[in-house]
C-alpha cells in the first residue's frame, strides 16, 4: 500500500488531521484557549493584550504550515476586535492603541508565514531523512541478499575492477582453486591462467597437453570479450593450488558506468571436470564401437525411421557388394519388388519398438546372385525413449544353409538305408527265428514237454520284435510315402503310434491334399513324426490328433496332443527337434508355429501352399497325396 505524507500534498495545503486529531477541533480548541487566556489577562490587567495573538498564530502555523499560519494571523485582528467589542465600547480604540492594530496584524502575518514555512521545511527534512534511512535499509538488505546468493551459488562468481584485479569472489571459486580469500583478492584473473605451453595433470585424472593452438584460441576469446563486452560458454583452463589443470566453462560480462566507461567485469565460472570425464568416456566407447563395427564379420547397417541407410560397415559391403556411398541415404537395394512388402512389415515392427531375432531371408547381391541371410534387428532410442533409428545385424548363411540341406539329405538317405536294412535284413532274420521257434514249439507240444510253453513265449516275443522293427523301419524309411502318398503315410503313422505307445492317435482331413514333390512330403512327414515323438516321450500325451485341412490355397497341417504342455514358448537354439522342424518348414516355404501352455498340451501348426494339380503326379510317376 502507498504511504501518504505531507510531501504528497500540494504546497501550502492544510492537512486534514494532525496527530490523529481533526483540523476543526484543533482550530476550535485554539480559539477557545485563546479567548479564555485573553479574558483572564483582561480581567487581571484591565486591558486587552493583542500580542497574545502571536501564540495561536505560531501554534497553528507550526501544525498546519504556511497557509494555516497566515490564515490564523489574518483572523487574529477581527477576533481581537470582537473580543474587545464585547468587553467595551472603546474596542476599536483599544485595539489600535493597546492591541497593536494593523501593524501588529501585519507582523502576525509575517510570523505566521515564517513559522508555517519553517514547519513545512522541518517536516520535509524529516520525511527525506526517513526515506533516505528506508532506502539505505533496503539497499543494505538487497546487498545482503545478493551476497547470500553469490555465496550459495554452486558456480564460481568473480568480480574484478577495471584493471582486471579481483575485488570479490564466492566460496565456490575458492574451493575450486584451493586458495584462501586473502590469496585471491587483489590479484589479476590472468594470474590463474596457464601461461606456458606444456603437459599438465588434469582434475579429469588424465594428462593433457596445452600447445600453442590453445593459447592462440585463448587470445582470440579475450579479444572477442574486449570488443563485444561479453562472451558466453567460453571453455578455458585454470590452474589450481596443486598445479592441476581445471577445465571450466565461463561467461564474462563487462560492467559500465553511466558515462559508458568500463568499471569492471563479472565472471560466472563452472567446473566441467565431470562433464569432460563423461565426454572422454563416451569418446572412448564410441571409438571402440566404431572399431568393432568396422572389424565385425557381420553386416551391420543403421537406418533412420524412414528406412534410409545411415551406416553401412565394410562387412555389409563385402556380403552384398554395394559400397557405402552407393547405398547411403537410400533404402535397402537387396530385394526384388515382390519381397519388399515383407521387409517393410519387419522394419515397421522394429520402428514400433519390437526387436527381431534370427529372421532368415533370401536376398539379392549386387551381381544378381541370391544369398541366404539371418537378420537380427532392434530399435535405437534417444534419451526420451523415442525410436530414432533401426540397427540390423546380418550374417551370410548361404553356405550354412547348403550344408544343413546336405546334412538333412544325407541323413534322409542314411535313414532310408537303415530302414531298408531293418526291413530287409533284421526283419527277415527275425521272421526266420519266428518260423523256427514255432516249429520248435510244435515239436515240444507233440511230445508233451513243459518247454513247449517257453518256446511259445519266445515266438511271441520275436513277433513283437518284428512289429517294432517294422514300425522303426517305417519311421526311418516311410515306403508308403513314396508309393501311396503323404495322406496314406500319415494314416499308417497314426496306426503305428497307437500300437507302439498304446495311446489314441487319429488322422483326419477335410478333403484330399495332393503333393507332387516327394521332398515336400518327406519334410512334412518328418515334422509330424518329430511332433509325435515329443508328445509321447516328453509330453506324456494320451491322445494325439493329426489333421490336414485345405483352406482356399493354403494347407494347414496340425498335430495336437493333450500332454503336459510347455512352460514357455520355444526359442531359437532350444531343442534340436523344434529347430529341425523349423528348418524343414523353411526349406519347403512353410510357416511353423508351436504353441502350448502347462497342463494344456501342445499344438504344432505347419501352413504351406496347396497344390492345385488334381492329378498329383510326383516326379517319380506316383501320386503323393
Amino acid at each position: 500500500m502507498q504511504q501518504h505524507t505531507l510531501n504528497d500534498q500540494p504546497q501550502g495545503v492544510i492537512p486534514q488531521k494532525f496527530g490523529g486529531i481533526p483540523r476543526r477541533w484543533i482550530v476550535i480548541l485554539t480559539v477557545v484557549i485563546y479567548t479564555a487566556v485573553f479574558y483572564i489577562l483582561y480581567g487581571l490587567t484591565g486591558r486587552g493584550i493583542g500580542a497574545l495573538a502571536i501564540l495561536p498564530v505560531i501554534l497553528i502555523g507550526w501544525i498546519f504550515g504556511l497557509k494555516g499560519g497566515m490564515i490564523a494571523a489574518a483572523l487574529s485582528f477581527p477576533l481581537t476586535f470582537l473580543l474587545l467589542h464585547v468587553l467595551g465600547e472603546a474596542a476599536l480604540y483599544r485595539l489600535i492603541t493597546e492591541a497593536g492594530g494593523i501593524a501588529g496584524t501585519l507582523a502576525l502575518l509575517v510570523i505566521g508565514a515564517i513559522v508555517g514555512r519553517l514547519s513545512e521545511l522541518s517536516k520535509k527534512v524529516k520525511q527525506e531523512l526517513a526515506e533516505r534511512k528506508a532506502a539505505e535499509t533496503e539497499l543494505r538488505e538487497t546487498r545482503d541478499f545478493l551476497v547470500n546468493i553469490i555465496e550459495s551459488s554452486l558456480d564460481c562468481i568473480v568480480v574484478a575492477d577495471s584493471k582486471g584485479d579481483i575485488t570479490q569472489v564466492n566460496r565456490a571459486f575458492l574451493n575450486m582453486l584451493g586458495f584462501t580469500e586473502d590469496e585471491v583478492l587483489g590479484k589479476s584473473m590472468y594470474d590463474f591462467f596457464i601461461k606456458e605451453v606444456g603437459t599438465y595433470n588434469s582434475t579429469t585424472g588424465r594428462t593433457i597437453t596445452l600447445d600453442q593452438d590453445f593459447y592462440d584460441a585463448t587470445i582470440q576469446k579475450v579479444q572477442e570479450l574486449i570488443k563485444g563486452g561479453t562472451i558466453s560458454n567460453w571453455e578455458a583452463c585454470y590452474l589450481n593450488k596443486n598445479n592441476q589443470v581445471i577445465p571450466v566453462e565461463q561467461n564474462v560480462v563487462f560492467l559500465f558506468n553511466k558515462q559508458g566507461g568500463r568499471m569492471g567485469a563479472v565472471g560466472i565460472i563452472r567446473d566441467i571436470t565431470k562433464r569432460k570425464q563423461a565426454e572422454e568416456a563416451l569418446m572412448e566407447t564410441s571409438q571402440t564401437l566404431v572399431a568393432l563395427i568396422k572389424a565385425s564379420p557381420l553386416a551391420i547397417v543403421v537406418m533412420d525411421t524412414a528406412g534410409n541407410i545411415t551406416m553401412w560397415n565394410p562387412a555389409a559391403e563385402q556380403i552384398f557388394g554395394w559400397a557405402e556411398q552407393e547405398v547411403r541415404d537410400r533404402p535397402f537395394p537387396f530385394f526384388k519388388e515382390e519381397s519388399r512388402e515383407d521387409w517393410r512389415r519387419m522394419f515397421e515392427s522394429v520402428v514400433e519398438g519390437k526387436a527381431v531375432r534370427d529372421e532368415e531371408m533370401r536376398r539379392l547381391k549386387k551381381d544378381g546372385a541370391f544369398i541366404d541371410i539371418s537378420v537380427s534387428s532392434a530399435p535405437l532410442r534417444d534419451n526420451t525413449g523415442e525410436v530414432t533409428a533401426v540397427m540390423a545385424i546380418m550374417s551370410d548363411i548361404t553356405e550354412q544353409k547348403r550344408l544343413q540341406k546336405e546334412i538333412i539329405l544325407v541323413s534322409g538317405r542314411e535313414q532310408r538305408r537303415i530302414g531298408q536294412d531293418l526291413h530287409d535284413g533284421l526283419g527277415q532274420v527275425l521272421t526266420g527265428v519266428t518260423f523256427l521257434s514255432r516249429v520248435l514249439e510244435q515239436k515240444l507240444t507233440s511230445k508233451s514237454l513243459a518247454e513247449a510253453t517257453e518256446a511259445a513265449e519266445i515266438t511271441r516275443l520275436v513277433n513283437k520284435a518284428i512289429s517294432q522293427t517294422r514300425n522303426l523301419s517305417r519311421g526311418l524309411y516311410p515306403a508308403t510315402l513314396e508309393s501311396d502318398g503323404l495322406m496314406a503315410a500319415l494314416e499308417e503313422l497314426a496306426a503305428g503310434t497307437e500300437n507302439t505307445f498304446n495311446i489314441s492317435c487319429n488322422f483326419t482331413y477335410n478333403k484330399p491334399v495332393f503333393i507332387d514333390d516327394v521332398t515336400v512330403a518327406v519334410h512334412l512327414y518328418r515334422i509330424v513324426l518329430e511332433s509325435i515323438n515329443n508328445a509321447t516321450r516328453h509330453g506324456k500325451a494320451q491322445n494325439i490328433t493329426i489333421s490336414l485341412d485345405t483352406i482356399y490355397d493354403k494347407c494347414i497341417l496340425t498335430i495336437k496332443d493333450d500332454g503336459v504342455g510347455m512352460d514357455e514358448p520355444p526359442t531359437h537354439g532350444k531343442g534340436m527337434g523344434i529347430t529341425l522342424m523349423n528348418y524343414r518348414a523353411r526349406m519347403i516355404g512353410a510357416a511353423l508355429v508351436v504353441q502350448g501352455a502347462p497342463g494344456e498340451g501342445t499344438i504344432v501348426t505347419c501352413t504351406f501352399q496347396a497344390n492345385t494339380n488334381k492329378q498329383g503326379e510326383a516326379k517319380h510317376g506316383r501320386r503323393t497325396y
